[in-house]
């Protein structure tokens, strides 16, 4: 897209982006007037002074582009929704509670779409923090950490309990005291004074 069709979201000239954009205030998205963002613009939602996505054009937005109707681009757009062609989720007909704005499966990479086009449907959410199904780590309710050391949910590995700090506590470490492997420095069996600090001799070299 050409910078010079583009408009910039703060202040709405066209030429320039918002990055270095030297306006003082912020324009509101919907009326382009100072003072108040458009989520609680006193005026009537309009398209008027919007921008279009696709031909750069003024006074609609991308879902209503009359270049993409006419040349039947816009047909192939599918519905986040229940991924269904021909609409967009904010004017999905399927009626199943799921609003515009809210949280959907296979938004945004996650999902939705099969191999060579074919809609897959969405897969369901899965959170990070605990693993479970149906919601996402934001919105998560386990207050449980997962340990690093033996791998269970409830606790970090600084509490673990397992035996020998489980069995990931030791797995890939190594002593920097005296460069053993299987433990870390602050439960090195070796008394500090036989250790030789092996950074300082490389080959029986001194450093």
């Amino acid at each position: 897209m050409s910078l010079s069709r583009r408009a910039c979201y703060k202040c709405g000239a066209i030429g320039h982006f918002a990055e270095v954009c030297t306006s003082p205030e912020r324009l509101c998205y919907n009326c382009k007037q100072p003072g108040h963002e458009s989520n609680v613009c006193p005026q009537p939602r309009t398209a008027d002074s919007k921008q279009c996505y696709h031909c750069q054009g003024f006074g609609h937005v991308q879902a209503d582009c009359p270049t993409l109707r006419l040349s039947g681009a816009g047909s192939a757009a599918r519905c986040y929704n229940c991924g269904n062609p021909g609409h967009l989720a904010r004017n999905c007909p399927s009626g199943n509670g799921l609003g515009r704005g809210a949280p959907v499966a296979g938004r945004g990479g996650f999902g939705g779409f099969g191999g060579r086009g074919a809609f897959a449907g969405a897969r369901p959410a899965t959170c990070y923090k605990c693993g479970g199904p149906n919601h996402y780590a934001r919105d998560c309710q386990a207050q449980a950490m997962k340990c690093y050391a033996c791998g269970k949910l409830g606790h970090i590995s600084r509490d673990c309990t397992a035996p020998n700090g489980g069995p990931l506590s030791t797995a890939g470490k190594t002593c920097y005291r005296c460069g053993q492997a299987g433990h870390i420095s602050r439960e090195c069996p070796q008394p500090a004074e036989e250790i030789v600090d092996p950074t300082a001799q490389i080959n029986n070299v001194p450093v």
